[in-house]
């Protein structure tokens, strides 16, 4: 695993790897900054005439998605996306001619093999910059005529235990600029929650398609942002349903466990929920397996430290940072790892 310790070290050493390869492959994750994240990348990529495919995976899809596609000749690249453990990074590792992982999480889960290349400011003592400004720095190395700051980037700003670079808009600029941010960012969930197949594919192109102007992406001028809109007023409704009892798996003072029946939405569901939780998760859960997403917007709440002690003689594993926590374990222990969660979260 290569430490790298300044964004500029980063974006010169993907340069000399990308300037290797004729082709890409990006993974990336149903939650905007990984959709951000990706489109960013896309758009410099392709401006550099290299063969392009892209797709949506979870955790848990990332396995099978590296095998099938796998080509020796082309890059590998996964935007703020990682398996909860390390068998498919092994598998990428020995499959594929380049990995290179974009994401912000603890790098200590999971392991990762020594070929891949990570491109994670935790490893070089920085804090959690969001994928979303890594792949804006990344793209700027490629196409320099890239603005140097981009509203698409500023997107991962608003993900559970990420945070902007201290001269960052986001941070600097009045409450007026942050709201359309934060209107785009919900725009997205709400867009993935009303159609989860389309609105993660419409993210990403519409995103590319008004890059340039926040405002394009918010009212729709254009086809692409048009049809995400549309889909977000579907998803807005599909969210406030969740908030009734039918869907609610389990429910104390401090802790929202809500059960949905498609996996793609259990990141949304979670992040809406922890508007009004202190900490909020979504799972997903068949015979054998059950897939969670906890989140929470209260500072200074550690899921990864909670999520590591509940976990502890369980089966399964994990990755996140502080407030934004993945999770994947045998459905028959997911009553224990509840349970667990709620004794350390009460008072």
């Amino acid at each position: 695993m290569s430490e790298i310790n300044s964004l500029e070290g980063w974006t010169r050493i993907v340069a000399e790897v990308l300037d290797e390869v004729d082709s890409a492959f990006i993974v990336y994750a149903p939650w905007p900054d990984s959709i951000a994240s990706a489109a960013l990348l896309k758009m410099a990529l392709s401006e550099q005439g290299i063969g392009l495919s892209i797709r949506p995976a979870l955790p848990e899809e990332l396995l099978s998605v590296v095998e099938e596609a796998f080509a020796e000749d082309s890059v590998l690249i996964l935007s703020d996306l990682l398996p909860t453990g390390s068998g498919p990074l092994q598998a990428a590792e020995q499959l594929w001619g380049q990995v290179l992982v974009v994401d912000h999480y603890d790098p200590e889960r999971p392991r990762f093999p020594v070929r891949i290349l990570r491109l994670n400011p935790l490893l070089s003592g920085l804090g959690p910059l969001p994928s979303s400004v890594i792949s804006l720095a990344v793209a700027r190395s490629l196409c320099p005529d890239m603005p140097q700051e981009s509203w698409v980037a500023l997107l991962g700003c608003l993900e559970p235990g990420a945070e902007c670079p201290e001269g960052s808009r986001l941070v600097t600029s009045d409450r007026q600029a942050r709201s359309l941010v934060e209107r785009a960012y919900n725009l997205i969930l709400e867009a993935i929650a009303g159609d989860p197949e389309s609105g993660v594919l419409l993210g990403v192109a519409a995103l590319e398609e008004c890059f340039e102007s926040i405002e394009c992406f918010l009212s729709g001028s254009f086809p692409l942002s048009r049809t995400l809109l549309d889909l977000s007023k579907q998803g807005s409704v599909q969210l406030r349903e969740f908030e009734s009892q039918a869907h609610t798996l389990f429910q104390s003072q401090r802790l929202c466990i809500l059960r949905v029946d498609d996996p793609r939405i259990r990141h949304v569901v979670a992040e809406s929920a922890s508007q009004t939780s202190e900490v909020a998760g979504a799972v997903y859960m068949d015979d054998v397996a059950a897939f969670m997403s906890l989140r929470s917007k209260q500072a200074g709440r550690d899921l990864m430290s909670y999520t590591s002690l509940a976990m502890l003689d369980l089966e399964g594993a994990f990755f996140g940072y502080r407030e934004f926590v993945e999770i994947s374990l045998r459905a028959s222990q997911l009553s224990t790892l509840v349970r667990r969660l709620s004794e350390l979260l009460s008072p």
